[in-house]
């Protein structure tokens, strides 16, 4: 939330009193299409010929301009508000492009010219003004002189403006100046009269330093292609360096702050990151400076090729098309032999790196003399192509003769080839496709292509690798003439290894560059984004000659996707009677249980309307800006506006009506249903769900006809009695399974018992439900018999998630049984020792197969004695002072380490110590009080504790090993967290006037039998809600570490933070 109010526009502070608004247009202003026809604008008589062609815009000259946006305010245009596609007007008087007066005189008066869709800037001829242009959707303009009211915020702009054309025009005829010689040319420059400085400045130029390496850039893809560009001369090398100019962003922020180069120490750096091969490949790419590199000459393997950043705007934005370098390309349907990249596309950072490294080793250069270049000898001219059959038709039929082979310019093409396919724009890459079949008709000579897709045209986008391609299920038929010429398209299958060689060091390159060879490893479905293997779909040897794997895939879901009927059993009442419909390759018989759609039958119960919503009242954000949180309409949870659950019902019967022919309808099956109704349904309505099975139903004595287009699924629903297991184990035991155990009477509004067809599933007879119930017996024979067995599909393998020090995977493998908080094994600490020190990278290359590092690693701040105690040197049970179950407390050993300096801390003395109260030995657990003291110990019972007569005492040296503030954890009692409020403290408070003891005293060991308990016992609120729970997360942050999940907070009530004498991991 902004402290101070903003415009959503401009982005100016509305209590600013710096901020202006336009004051409004003269009466007789014009819109912009009507004063653009204005006489005063025109170049030419009415009798002479103007234009001859109206693709370029007309230019006019705008003087005594404002600049503003939708809501009036007078604001710069150069904040990057234009490239954000905020819509900035201007108003002023508008001029022929002859006109350099900058009066009013002969001016159009013009409002809410705009909105402006770029500006600009030109004149880099030596002239002495910089002009600066607006583009609209009508017109260019080129800027005069500004109103009085926008001259102060014009004049702040027009110093960038202006130290930009005199670098530019300063750079045109000295490429090889330095950083002080440009310096010097910007200071002894006079600033035109009219602004509010009398000077250049060192400061001003590297306060606009990022805009006017963006006029640069912008100026060096304006120019001519063999113009050397200004942006790699070394003044503006040096000058990137030193603002810390952001290359290819130009919309980006445009204030930069000034960076420095800082030289960092390596000893002191972080420690090597350690990585796989292809992670490495990919942080090389976008932090190549940070990721230390094998400078030695003769290892080759490490030697990085220099390329593109891949990052900035100029990588991201596609090939043109139209330069002699895509021209050249052999995607656009050239040689493929300059190997340039796009003019569009050449990479500014890529070009300062390349600059600055052949200036190292410029003088290490012998010159040598240029050759002469040489006229090349023939340029060829695309011919029609020469087509001819090769050979005789290999199969003939009524209108087609299929052929095996043709030859196109030469060059022999066969079925199941690959070829490039020339685009009707000649600025759009070459399309590829797999010949699948090839015929001479009535149309001409035919092939039949089943194409591929490039990578850029799918999610991926232009990160995809440039030869590769996917599989799509388009096909279609087209000339032999479209063929441009056979390409290489080579199937990539995965090794049967793949899982495992995700952490060698391969060779990631598929496929050699040459322009004609490409690769494809995956099928790629355009409606959901996904990549799947290949479908493995052979031809049959009948049709090898016109086998299409596209057409194939395309006929089976075309085949699946249409509604049939089959097994018809009888006639009557004008409908034909079916036993079995099929639709999406799933089968449905009379007396199955279906989905439908919610539209398609509704209940004789109408649902209670919901309630309705209070107004939201208009309340001043200003004076309650947090008034939202607490009258918000969102409720958690909420299902208002959760869409409706499918509809459920039985089948009674499949029929299609007769035509007048006699025959049946199969284009149009209909279903008669017996309506089941859900919970929420029935006259409870929403409220009879919340305490009942999401798998209940009620049947319905309720019959509809629906279409068979309605259903959505196959279910199975039963009568509960009937089962010969439980319920709950009949609902897992499989997706989509509904029982009902009564009967819903819609019109009494009552519940009743299932009539006896209902109870049992074997009406499934030829028609109107008039059939013989079946027994038990019999009707899971037929069930069993009809529905398909069940699939047992492997586990499903996923990507693991990758953290730089293992995966996920790995992680719950050693974490080992682990649950939520709200059962008790969450609270089971494990046995294992689980934190280690020393360098953890060395872990890391020994899991990866690479020699140790020999960087250092923190001990994430433990000591060695409570690092000990953590890895259960000391304590049976790790990080935990309490005995686990598999540790009673019998065997912890002796003395424990409990401190009396807890004392101190507790807000009342305790003078004395009280005898313990005769409750079962269990472990110790530390309670937090409502009332002072803070902390308190109580006994909680286990059954699997052996019996005790006494507690742990407290001992003066556990706290110091503590980290802070974490002093209390849960023991592994049934109850879901034992840190829970005491009720009455008080009552077991010592006297204050007993003596404390002795915290030098020895102290005895705790399992002996008569030891008494110095410590005052409390039993365990075990009626207290799991909400008082104010656990801490976990001690351990390692990231190996095996220790279980704790909850998240730390005790609201515990005193300041435990003295400790290491800083906390």
């Amino acid at each position: 939330r902004r402290s101070r109010g903003s415009c959503l526009d401009c982005r100016q502070y509305l209590d600013d009193p710096d901020l202006k608004f336009f004051q409004g247009d003269p009466a007789d202003a014009l819109e912009e299409p009507e004063m653009l026809t204005d006489e005063r604008l025109s170049l030419f008589d009415a009798n002479e010929d103007g234009f001859e062609s109206y693709e370029d815009l007309p230019q006019h000259k705008v003087t005594s301009f404002s600049v503003y946006d939708k809501r009036g305010h007078l604001c710069p245009f150069d904040t990057g508000l234009i490239e954000r596609n905020i819509e900035l007007y201007f108003s002023g008087a508008v001029k022929p492009i002859y006109d350099d007066n900058p009066c009013l005189d002969g001016g159009v008066r013009a409002k809410k010219l705009g909105p402006i869709n770029a500006w600009w800037i030109t004149g880099f001829d030596g002239g002495e003004k910089a002009l600066i242009g607006f583009t609209t959707a009508f017109a260019d303009y080129i800027l005069m002189e500004p109103s009085e009211e926008y001259a102060p915020i014009f004049a702040l702009m027009q110093e960038k403006i202006y130290m930009s054309k005199i670098v530019v025009e300063f750079l045109q005829n000295n490429r090889d100046v330095s950083y002080e010689d440009l310096l010097n040319k910007i200071e002894t420059t006079v600033p035109p009269a009219g602004l509010n400085f009398n000077r250049f400045t060192e400061d001003s130029l590297l306060r606009h330093a990022q805009f006017v390496v963006e006029q640069v850039e912008s100026y060096d893809e304006a120019g001519d292609s063999d113009e050397p560009p200004v942006l790699i001369t070394p003044c503006m090398r040096d000058l990137i360096k030193l603002a810390g100019v952001t290359l290819g962003k130009r919309r980006a922020v445009r204030r930069q702050a000034i960076r420095h180069p800082t030289k960092i120490d390596k000893d002191k750096g972080p420690t090597k990151a350690t990585t796989t091969r292809l992670v490495y490949l990919i942080f090389d790419t976008f932090f190549s400076e940070q990721i230390e590199k094998d400078e030695k000459e003769d290892d080759k393997e490490n030697a990085t090729k220099r390329r593109r950043c891949g990052v900035c705007e100029v990588c991201q934005q596609p090939e043109c098309g139209k330069c002699k370098a895509c021209q050249n390309m052999v995607k656009f349907g050239g040689s493929g032999r300059s190997k340039q990249a796009c003019l569009q596309r050449r990479c500014p950072n890529l070009a300062v790196r390349e600059a600055d490294e052949d200036e190292e080793v410029d003088d290490n250069i012998p010159e040598m003399p240029s050759p002469k270049k040489m006229l090349q000898g023939r340029k060829k001219k695309q011919n029609k192509s020469r087509i001819s059959w090769v050979g005789e038709p290999i199969k003939v039929g009524s209108d087609k003769d299929y052929y095996q082979r043709v030859c196109i310019d030469l060059e022999t093409l066969e079925v199941g080839d690959c070829v490039s396919v020339s685009p009707d724009d000649p600025t759009k890459p070459l399309y590829l496709a797999r010949v699948t079949a090839m015929w001479e008709d009535s149309s001409g000579q035919m092939f039949h292509a089943h194409w591929f897709c490039p990578g850029s045209d799918t999610v991926l986008g232009a990160t995809s690798d440039p030869l590769e391609l996917f599989l799509v299920d388009e096909c279609e038929d087209m000339q032999l003439s479209y063929i441009h010429g056979k390409v290489n398209v080579i199937y990539k299958a995965p090794s049967e290894n793949w899982s495992m060689e995700g952490g060698l060091d391969m060779e990631i390159k598929m496929v050699e560059d040459d322009g004609r060879t490409y690769f494809y490893q995956m099928w790629y479905d355009q409606e959901y984004a996904r990549f799947e293997s290949p479908p493995k779909t052979q031809p049959t040897e009948d049709n090898k000659y016109k086998f299409c794997m596209s057409c194939a895939r395309l006929e089976e879901v075309r085949h699946k996707e249409v509604p049939k009927v089959a097994e018809p059993l009888e006639e009557g009442d004008g409908k034909m009677f079916y036993a079995v419909a099929t639709k999406n390759g799933v089968q449905y018989r009379v007396g199955d249980g279906v989905y439908l759609l919610p539209e398609a039958f509704s209940f004789s119960v109408k649902p209670a309307s919901p309630a309705k919503r209070p107004k939201k009242e208009a309340v001043d954000e200003e004076l309650h800006p947090e008034h939202y949180r607490k009258y918000s309409e969102y409720i958690k949870g909420s299902n208002l506006d959760a869409p409706d659950p499918f509809r459920v019902g039985r089948i009674k019967e499949i029929f299609c009506h007769l035509r007048s022919n006699g025959k049946p309808n199969e284009a149009d099956i209909k279903l008669l249903i017996c309506k089941f109704y859900r919970p929420e349904n029935t006259h409870k309505s929403m409220k009879g769900s919340y305490h009942a099975d999401i798998n209940l139903l009620y049947w319905s004595d309720e019959e509809t006809t629906v279409d068979f287009r309605a259903v959505q699924g196959r279910c199975t629903v039963v009568y509960g009695e009937d089962l010969t297991e439980s319920i709950q184990d009949y609902s897992a035991g499989g997706l989509d399974r509904f029982y009902f155990l009564e009967a819903y009477n819609a019109k009494t509004k009552s519940f009743e018992d299932p009539p006896n067809h209902a109870r049992s599933s074997g009406n499934k007879g030829k028609g109107k439900g008039k059939g013989k119930g079946k027994g038990k017996a019999a009707v899971n024979c037929e069930q069993s018999e009809r529905e398909p067995p069940e699939l047992k599909l492997p586990k499903l393998r996923t990507l693991d998630v990758f953290s730089g020090c293992g995966g996920l995977s790995e992680g719950f493998h050693q974490a080992g049984e682990w649950g939520g908080e709200g059962d008790w094994a969450a609270l089971h600490w494990r046995d294992e020792g689980g934190w280690g020190g020393g360098n953890c990278a060395v872990l890391e290359e020994q899991g990866i197969g690479e020699a140790p590092s020999t960087s250092s690693c923190p001990r994430a701040g433990l000591d060695g004695a409570w690092e000990r105690a953590l890895s259960g040197a000391t304590l049976p049970s790790p990080i935990s002072l309490l005995p686990s179950r598999s540790h009673p407390l019998s065997s912890l050993p002796s003395p424990i380490p409990l401190l009396l300096s807890l004392l101190p801390l507790l807000h009342s003395p305790l003078s004395s110590l009280l005898p313990p109260i005769p409750t079962p030995a269990a472990p110790l657990c530390l309670l937090p009080s409502l009332l002072p003291p803070p902390l308190s110990l109580a006994p909680i019972p286990d059954p699997a504790a052996p019996s005790l007569p006494s507690l742990i005492p407290l001992l003066p040296s556990l706290i110091p090993l503590l980290p802070s503030p974490l002093p209390l954890l849960p023991s592994p009692c049934s109850h879901p967290c034992s840190l829970t409020p005491i009720p009455n403290p008080t009552a077991f408070i010592p006297s204050p006037t007993a003596p404390i003891p002795n915290p030098t005293a020895p102290i005895p060991n705790p399992t002996a039998p008569s030891l008494p308990s110095p410590i005052p016992l409390l039993p365990s609120p075990r009626s207290y809600p799991q909400s008082h729970c104010s656990h801490p997360q976990s001690l351990c942050s390692h990231p190996l570490s095996r220790c279980s999940p704790l909850p998240s907070r730390l005790p609201s009530r515990l005193p300041s933070p435990l003295p400790s004498p290491v800083s906390p991991p």
